[in-house]
Order: C-alpha cells, then structure tokens, then sequence
C-alpha cells in the first residue's frame, strides 16, 4: 500500500515538474504612463540612535549582559493620492527626499510611472499576466 502511494506521488511531482519546465517567467514592464494625482502627505522621520544594555541568562542558568545597539536612517516619503489609490514614494535616498523638498501637501501634480508586469509564457504563449509593481518615475 505505501509503495503505491509512493509512486502516485512521485508520479505526480515529475508530472509538475515536465510541464513546468515548458513555463518562462518575464518581468516586463508597460510604456511610461502619467496619472493626476494629488500629494496626499509629506512624511519624514530623523534619524536615530539607540541602545540598551539588558541581563541574560543562558540554559545552564548562568548570567550575562547582552548590548543591543540601533541606528536608524533618516527617511523621506511622498504618499500620493491617484485616481484608483494612494501610493508612496519612499526611501533614504536621494528621490524620495527630492520630492519631499520639492512638493507641497495638497499640491496637484502629474505622477509618470511605469507598470511592471510578470509574465508567464507556456511554449511562447502567453499563459498569465501579473501586476507586480509601479514603477515610480517623476511628479511634476
């Protein structure tokens, strides 16, 4: 009885496996698009520095002191309010801060962006296409 299941089994997973191998996954992404939107919020945390010094104990019971040491990036984010939703530009690099000087809160503005699709092609046709993301560009 378990070496049939067994079989069944493995049957099935080589079965995956072939068909499968068939499948080409592409990340694809649309032409440059623009949408109306508005900046819904400015956000922007300092950086920071903390530490703590706390008692352990190990599983034979004996004691000990473990040092716990942060540092946090400065970050900037633009949440922008589209036609379909909101979405945010963040980061501690230098976009998000650009942005982040540059506009103003309830400022109109025409976001560009980029779709970025996963596409999955069986034997050159394609089988499924997925949104993955939006890739941000520019407001002006």
């Amino acid at each position: 009885m378990k070496t049939s299941k067994g079989i069944v089994l493995f049957c099935a997973v080589l079965i995956i496996l072939i068909s499968s191998a068939c499948r080409e996954i592409k990340m694809v992404l649309s032409p440059e698009m623009t949408e109306e939107a508005t900046v819904a919020d400015l956000v922007y945390t300092p950086s920071n520095h903390g530490s703590d010094i706390s008692p352990t104990m190990n599983m034979n019971g004996d004691l000990g002191v473990a040092f716990t040491s942060i540092d946090i990036l400065e970050r900037y984010a633009v949440v922008f309010q589209c036609q379909h939703e909101k979405f945010i530009v963040q980061s501690d690099q230098t976009k998000a801060k650009e942005l982040w000087t540059r506009l103003k809160k309830d400022q109109k503005v025409t976001v560009r962006y980029r779709e970025r699709y996963e596409e999955t092609f069986d034997d050159e046709k394609l089988v499924e296409r997925r949104l993955k993301k939006y890739d941000f560009i520019d407001a002006n």
